[in-house]
């Protein structure tokens, strides 16, 4: 995404600890340690480009020990509401809606054709997958998992560490650590995603 934007970047370096040095979609790619060797703090943004929450939430740790700061990546296509507040390291991609009061806090990653309806919170960490849909005055916690075109009632709250499967609607408040589907959505298992 952010090769087909314009930004004020002269230079993309991917991070991956599980590949050696190399380069990556024509970008240099380096272990962590070699990049906090090549690149200040001072001189450098990181997008975390992850979308599972519990390695979101581990690199997000990572970068801040480090004094890095996190760069957020909003397409052009994104309708943001004015009074909508996107926190750093946030990623929105393409056809999004965020509406009016809504707040994403740090690290939260916004797949295309999502939808956030007004007065919205969504918790650092969280991932919502392509065409979700968030009705007004809902609430979801950290470490989050939407699925694909999964859809949430208004004024719901779900709690910390939930996937909500694909498709699901979530139509009543749902706790920490589970996993939910269905229509309406159900407690279908705990999960451990810390």
């Amino acid at each position: 995404m952010i090769q087909s934007m314009e930004t004020e970047w002269n230079q993309i370096v991917f991070m991956d600890d599980t590949q050696p040095a190399g380069t990556f979609l024509g970008c240099k790619r380096v272990p962590f340690v070699q990049f906090a060797r090549d690149y200040s703090y001072t001189d450098a943004k990181i997008v975390i480009a992850v979308g599972e929450p519990s390695v979101r939430a581990k690199m997000y740790a990572c970068v801040k020990e480090h004094g890095y700061q996190l760069a957020s990546i909003i397409h052009p296509t994104c309708i943001l509401s004015k009074s909508a507040k996107v926190s750093d390291g946030c990623i929105v991609k393409m056809h999004t809606v965020i509406s009016s009061n809504a707040y994403l806090a740090e690290n939260v990653y916004v797949q295309s054709y999502a939808v956030i309806g007004h007065d919205v919170v969504i918790g650092q960490n969280s991932m919502l997958s392509g065409g979700s849909f968030i009705a007004g005055h809902c609430t979801l916690g950290e470490n989050n998992f939407l699925g694909v075109h999964s859809c949430i009632r208004e004024g719901v709250v779900i709690g910390d560490r939930v996937i909500v499967a694909m498709m699901a609607a979530v139509m009543k408040d749902i706790g920490n650590d589970c996993t939910v589907g269905g229509n309406p959505a159900r407690v279908i298992k705990p999960n451990q995603m810390h």
